[in-house]
């Protein structure tokens, strides 16, 4: 017995001291379930004069647990999450006074309170913290945490755009396919169309669930332009969602290949044509997509008809500047460099860092940059290194933008469905019968988006 309660009190030190690797939080529903329990107890009797109801002691104690689940994370111990708590508060608190000073306008046009409420905590948890995400148990926790959120925003989506969706395990994953409710009429005379979409994350967090809501406007706004196009319905585009293993339970490059499994398994199980299928991604996802297309050349295989890079991670090797504006902190990406280049032979991570590879034979290539994104340098000088090689490539530059801004709602960032229309206007455009170049709107920097290379003052170097 004293040997048990002198293990149980040092695994609690440890707990409560950060030494474990990561954290657990092995007790936090039976905690929870002592306090809600104690708190509704005094509720009823010791503070009755109160008249406090028992719903509201329980929604403040399971606003204090959402606080809990969605800072642990960034922390190792309880204490941790504590002081975390504080300052993330703080920074939520001066975002909002700073709102105010301003006469209820938020910091630059483009942005709303939510967004500039967001990017303070986020960047505040971050930018201490950022580098305990990669700890096994808080890399779990986060991608559990807003894969919940996602099927929340991603069920809505659905009914909101009359979309389906499909959830089926391939290479023991989850993969999920997205389609319209007319996908499941298809005619013979129909042309079949997949984006293969390889989602961010650092290669490390999130899950195919949480960009059901971004993909599901997407595909909307791609079938609205086909049809404005052609006027009937010839084309059936459908999205894939795939998943692939993550950091840290693996090492790069198994991301890369399971990203080839599921090309494959278009082509193979599907019968797709490569010439029907378009690869997309946002940030690693879209570094993907860019080592997807490289593995294919290498190996002499039919390209796919075209290729969208958003805020493309394109190089995990390189040392990235400090964005204050962007709600992404250094210290994340400087935990993935680590974890992925430290100690680990060059030819497990080579195919991962693409800035300066040669990239001729690409197809037709769509760079979606941001000016405050933390990787914008890399969005720019992937485009250099491309036109450089004689892809073609459209690039368009966002001012006052954030990292993968088009994954935010719209009551968060109205941009973000700038963004997607100009996704679905490339995909439109790579479907035409001689892909004629169709001259979009003026970009938020106030240039021409064109069909070669945006020339805005943030991609004046390209």
């Amino acid at each position: 017995m004293k040997h048990a309660r002198n293990h149980i009190r040092k695994h609690v030190h440890k707990f409560a001291s950060g030494k474990s690797v990561g954290y657990g939080a092995a007790y936090t529903l039976p905690v929870f379930l002592t306090v809600a329990g104690i708190s509704l107890w005094v509720n009823a009797t010791r503070l009755k004069w109160l008249g406090l109801a028992h719903v509201f002691v329980l929604a403040k104690l399971l606003l204090l647990l959402a606080v809990h689940e969605l800072l642990r994370p960034f922390c190792l111990s309880f204490k941790g999450v504590c002081s975390l708590t504080a300052q993330v508060g703080s920074a939520a608190n001066a975002a909002i006074l700073q709102f105010l000073k301003r006469g209820l306008q938020p910091k630059f046009p483009e942005w709303t309170l939510w967004y500039e409420w967001f990017q303070a905590i986020a960047f505040a948890a971050g930018q201490r913290n950022g580098c305990h995400i990669l700890k096994m148990p808080n890399a779990l926790a986060f991608r559990r945490n807003f894969e919940l959120i996602g099927q929340v925003l991603g069920a809505f989506a659905c009914w909101r755009h009359g979309n389906s969706l499909e959830s089926f395990r391939y290479n023991g994953l989850e993969h999920l396919w997205l389609k319209t409710t007319a996908s499941s009429k298809t005619t013979a005379n129909q042309r079949r169309i997949v984006v293969l979409y390889y989602h961010g994350g650092g290669y490390a967090l999130f899950s195919p669930r949480f960009f059901v809501e971004f993909a599901s406007r997407l595909l909307t706004q791609v079938q609205n332009q086909l049809f404005a196009v052609w006027g009937h319905k010839s084309i059936d585009v459908q999205i894939l969602l795939a998943n692939y293993r993550k950091l840290p339970e693996v090492t790069f490059p198994t991301p890369l290949d399971d990203a080839m499994v599921m090309f494959d398994y278009l082509v193979k199980l599907e019968k797709i044509s490569p010439k029907n299928i378009i690869l997309a991604g946002d940030s690693a996802g879209a570094g993907l997509v860019l080592a997807t297309l490289l593995r294919l050349r290498r190996t002499r295989r039919t390209m796919p008809l075209a290729a969208l890079c958003n805020c493309p991670y394109a190089d995990l090797s390189a040392d990235v500047v400090v964005s204050e504006f962007c709600f992404i902190s250094k210290s994340m990406l400087d935990a993935i460099r680590d974890f992925c280049v430290v100690d680990t032979p060059k030819s497990s991570w080579q195919e991962g860092a693409m800035l300066h590879t040669d990239l001729h034979g690409l197809p037709p290539l769509f760079i979606q940059a941001a000016e405050f994104d933390i990787l914008h340098q890399q969005s720019l000088q992937l485009a250099r290194n491309a036109r450089a090689h004689g892809v073609r490539v459209e690039v368009d530059v966002h001012r006052h933008m954030p990292h993968v801004f088009t994954l935010f709602p719209h009551f968060m960032m109205p941009q973000s469905s700038v963004g997607i229309e100009r996704f679905a206007g490339f995909i439109t455009r790579q479907l035409m019968p001689h892909r004629i170049p169709v001259q979009l709107p003026l970009c938020s920097s106030g240039v021409l988006s064109c069909c070669r290379i945006c020339t805005c003052k943030f991609a004046s170097s390209l």
